[in-house]
């Protein structure tokens, strides 16, 4: 019996006992059911067919416009795209239908790309919007193209220039410290703050103004597959430890809470993210964002430990940091701005940056198993 004859009467004998009562069909059969039918009505070889049934699951749109676009390719050139790891997700994304539309017999070409989420969700402390800013600027000047950067700006004090504001003007003034190290000394830094926030409204691209729904809507639509790098940065004021499970940040709509950022991120497929949250208090929230829903390979940095005030520009610094020591990895650099911060801080004031890594299986393990912890923040992007 052919492949053809073999599945149709699985499925006519699925469908007469499902009529009369017998037995009941899970959602996973009916899923089953419609990938069978698409996949015998496009007359791929039995291998190919094998494969595409075998790998899609659960069948969606993309899923039936990635079969749709190899129906129409030779038989070799269907088994590159089959066989290519575009599928081993069980399902395709956008950035991977555009690429199997380009798909040759070397291969489907799918580059590595980098794309960020940066959003303030606060305007009234002198940090929030500069260090919004000096993310953004970052993920720019390592090449990472604008289109791939979603730059999300609360400014209620004018909504239409935000370098008139207190905060930006705070940062633009002579004298402001940015303190690195110099023979193992703090000492001021002598990168300019043009490396560090952009100096003119033609040098940003504001995409929306940052509220709750915005933010997370961001992050769920980045077009991003297995083979991207994530970043997202946000900066507001945190809420102390309290005994909800919540853990809520500020935004203007409503604050955010731990399952409302685990939502977003587990959408998205990625190779590596990294994600910073500049506030009071950061790893309340940071410590709890892998359930209900697993997430993978995310690095997630918290400026402030639980019970701590965030009382330093953090982000600012972090790249001051970076800047002055281009080769340091991200662990390197934490350890360089805690033990500056904290030898001039009195012990009520001083902060502890925490770390969390959740590994390829969807657990939280020391930030150590992090190859990316070990790197630079950032490097150029080809």
């Amino acid at each position: 019996m052919t492949l053809k004859e073999t599945v149709s009467k699985a499925i006519s004998i699925a469908l007469i006992t499902t009529s009369i009562g017998y037995l009941p069909l899970s959602c996973a059969s009916f899923e089953k059911k419609d990938i069978y039918r698409y996949v015998l009505n496009k007359h791929f070889n039995e291998n190919i067919s094998n494969t595409l049934i075998e790998k899609l699951s659960p069948f969606n749109g993309n899923d039936k416009k990635f079969i749709g676009i190899i129906s129409d390719y030779s038989e070799e050139l269907q088994k590159v795209c089959v066989n290519s790891d575009i599928l081993d997700n069980k399902h395709v994304s956008n950035k991977e239908l555009e690429a199997t539309k380009k798909a040759t017999l070397e291969g489907i070409v799918n580059p590595k790309e980098v794309y960020g989420v940066v959003a303030n969700g606060a305007a009234d402390g002198y940090y929030f919007i500069p260090n919004t800013l000096t993310f953004y600027k970052q993920l720019k000047d390592n090449n990472v193209h604008d289109d791939n950067i979603t730059l999300l700006i609360h400014n209620p004090d004018n909504n239409n220039n935000i370098f008139e504001t207190p905060s930006f003007d705070f940062y633009s003034k002579e004298g402001v410290k940015r303190i690195t190290v110099k023979d193992g000394k703090p000492a001021l830094s002598t990168i300019s703050l043009s490396n560090l926030l952009p100096q003119s409204e033609d040098e940003i691209e504001i995409d929306i103004s940052t509220t709750r729904t915005s933010f997370l809507n961001s992050i769920i639509n980045l077009p991003s597959d297995f083979n991207d790098d994530v970043y997202i940065g946000y900066f507001s004021h945190g809420v102390e430890y309290k005994t909800s499970d919540l853990r809520p940040i500020q935004f203007p709509e409503s604050n955010m809470s731990s399952r409302d950022l685990n939502y977003a991120i587990s959408k998205l497929d990625h190779d590596k993210m990294t994600i910073v949250q500049g506030s009071c208090y950061a790893a309340n929230l940071l410590r709890d964002i892998n359930g209900p829903h697993e997430i993978k390979n995310v690095l997630a940095i918290a400026s402030s430990d639980i019970y701590e005030e965030s009382g330093v520009p953090f982000f600012i610094n972090f790249i001051t940091q970076q800047l002055n020591n281009p080769k340091k990895s991200v662990k390197e650099i934490l350890e360089i701005e805690k033990a500056i911060y904290n030898s001039q801080l009195d012990e009520n004031q001083k902060t502890h940056p925490q770390v969390f890594f959740y590994n390829e299986n969807g657990k939280s393990v020391s930030p150590e198993e992090c190859s990316w912890y070990h790197e630079p923040f950032l490097v150029p992007q080809n």
